[in-house]
């Protein structure tokens, strides 16, 4: 994990912004993923890719998967 950012939405949600860089690929490349997760005191509001450097896109059932992760793993841990 390289970063975690916070950046205040309004007075009730905020959305963090978390980057990882890892390697893998075909060819072991060195790649960045950042992910923007909102939401308020209260629930998830969303899970977004907000930038990835990989040669391959995200599929849309990952993209889902992901927002299901953080809103029903993360925010009730």
């Amino acid at each position: 994990m390289r970063s975690i950012d916070v950046e205040p939405r309004t007075k009730a949600s905020a959305r963090v912004f978390v980057t990882v860089d890892w390697k893998g690929g075909v060819l072991g490349g060195t790649h960045s993923t950042r992910i923007a997760w909102e939401f308020s005191a209260h629930c998830h509001i969303a899970t977004t890719l907000a930038g990835d450097n990989a040669d391959a896109s995200v599929l849309p059932e990952h993209r889902k998967k992901l927002d299901a992760y953080f809103r029903d793993e993360v925010l009730r841990s």
